[in-house]
């Protein structure tokens, strides 16, 4: 009995000594339960129960809460509970616990490259308005312009572009160098369903207009002095300039005649 009560005394001396220099007993297991509890009052009732100072930046956890039971758990597993997905870590040395905020993820901005080149048909012309995209990113394009040229910034990793043009075959081109020269070919099965106006090429259905196109090669036998001369015979209805059945109650009556993509006068 008298050994059990000097044991006891030396404990209670042991503990007293402890607060006085400012530090709690350690306890090596905690039992602590929490429901929406702000973390900063659940670290300072783990400090009390382990022993540990908790060091920590209130704008760090201001915002954060927990809802857990700690049963029989180490100080380290304790903190592993209470932080959950939080984005935050701590470290132990010695008698004290710092709990730090997760460094943001640097992001690594992907690196670009450019790629130009020029874009004709199977006569050497240029093409305008092709379109030049990444195959797996659309997001990335651009379109030729009235020269044929094009300049696009596509990931360093990328190895390929695509070109597509209403009337031509799609194509996938190597990217894997610059001054690209595409030479496009006509898709036979789509120019019935187009028509090139001189100024755009589109569908069928969404022409509103009448429109005939007369080739360089239509005309080629012919040895007259001047246009409406040259299209009488290849344009239906056409005759002397004017077009018959045509009617407006303002509207211009004469065709609209365009040569190489330019309106001309005749």
């Amino acid at each position: 009995m008298r050994k059990y009560l000097l044991l006891l005394c030396l404990t209670l001396l042991f503990d007293a000594y402890a607060i006085l220099l400012g530090q709690t007993p350690k306890s090596d297991r905690i039992n602590l339960t929490f429901k929406n509890e702000p973390l900063s009052n659940a670290f300072k009732k783990i400090e009390m129960a382990s022993g540990y100072k908790i060091l920590f930046s209130y704008d760090d956890i201001k915002s954060f809460s927990t809802t857990c039971i700690i049963t029989n758990s180490t100080v380290s597993e304790a903190l592993t509970k209470v932080i959950g997905n939080h984005p935050l870590h701590f470290s132990i040395k010695d008698e004290f616990i710092s709990v730090k905020a997760n460094k943001p993820a640097t992001v690594t901005p992907n690196r670009q490259r450019t790629v130009s080149g020029f874009v004709t048909d199977q006569e050497k012309m240029p093409l305008v308005g092709v379109s030049i995209t990444v195959p797996d990113n659309d997001a990335i394009g651009t379109i030729s312009d009235e020269n044929g040229h094009f300049t696009l910034n596509i990931p360093e990793e990328s190895s390929v572009i695509r070109a597509t043009y209403i009337g031509m075959k799609a194509m996938l081109v190597s990217a894997t160098r610059n001054n690209l020269t595409i030479v496009m070919e006509e898709e036979n099965s789509q120019l019935e369903d187009v028509i090139v106006t001189g100024y755009q090429t589109i569908s069928k259905e969404r022409a509103t207009g009448s429109f005939v196109k007369v080739s360089s090669k239509e005309l080629e036998y012919k040895r007259l002095s001047s246009i409406s001369q040259l299209l009488e015979g290849e344009v239906s209805g056409y005759t002397d300039g004017f077009i018959r059945g045509v009617s407006s109650m303002k509207g211009e009556l004469t065709p609209l005649y365009v040569v190489d993509g330019f309106p001309v006068e005749v």
